[in-house]
């Protein structure tokens, strides 16, 4: 692509992961500025990361370095645990929340959800459980406490290896409902890391929202032109 690209426009060309862009973007101009590593994990269709290491974004041996989506969090299964419930992208991933809130909804264990989604599963959002747990479905807010939780315990082995001084967490779900995302992250995580890496830690929202990307990307780009 990148060849085709700049064959076409006559010009130099860039290609990057989005996950992996945009946390360049919070380090060069948003929640990690400052920082030297930095761990990102952005909740939207699946469960992405990226990080920043030494200053430098980390890409890894295959450009799929910082993906914290496959972290096995259930080792319930064996082998195929992977494949299904086992790996933390099919426990926080938007498919994976939506459809467990739609199942307790079609049991009336969330009447308000119900009420406005019917059987639609196109219809539950992030907003739609935003508003739902705004109107007292309580098993909602459990059933995503409870998820976003165990995500923050596989996290836990990613940061004590790491060792980061940021943890910027974005994404969809974060836009609807930080409070809750951050509060249950840091509850997971934080028993389970070294006492000095959890010192160091400073866990923050993603700042730039929409625009990490492209502000990621054209940094990359500049920089890569500096490059050649």
């Amino acid at each position: 692509m990148r060849r085709f690209l700049e064959k076409e426009f006559k010009t130099s060309v860039t290609i990057g992961n989005d996950v992996q862009t945009g946390l360049l973007g919070e380090y060069r101009l948003g929640a990690a500025k400052g920082a030297s590593h930095v761990l990102g994990v952005f909740f939207g269709t699946g469960v992405g990361g990226a990080a920043v290491i030494d200053g430098k974004l980390y890409t890894g041996a295959s450009g799929f370095g910082g993906q914290v989506g496959g972290l096995l969090a259930q080792p319930v299964g064996g082998p195929k645990a992977a494949l299904s419930h086992g790996i933390v992208d099919r426990i926080a991933s938007k498919s994976a929340i939506t459809t467990e809130a739609l199942v307790m909804a079609i049991k009336d264990w969330a009447p308000y959800l119900h009420e406005k989604v019917g059987t639609d599963l196109s219809k539950v959002t992030w907003g739609m459980l935003r508003k739902a747990i705004e109107h007292r479905d309580e098993r909602i807010e459990e059933m995503l406490r409870a998820r976003i939780r165990v995500v923050g315990i596989a996290l836990a082995n990613v940061i004590n290896f790491m060792n980061p001084q940021v943890l910027v967490v974005g994404g969809g779900l974060m836009t609807e409902l930080s409070k809750l995302v951050l509060e249950e992250i840091e509850k997971g995580m934080r028993e389970y890391l070294i006492p000095e890496v959890s010192k160091e830690l400073k866990i923050r929202p993603a700042k730039l929202g929409g625009q990490a990307v492209a502000v990621g990307a054209a940094n990359e780009a500049l920089e890569a032109r500096g490059k050649r």
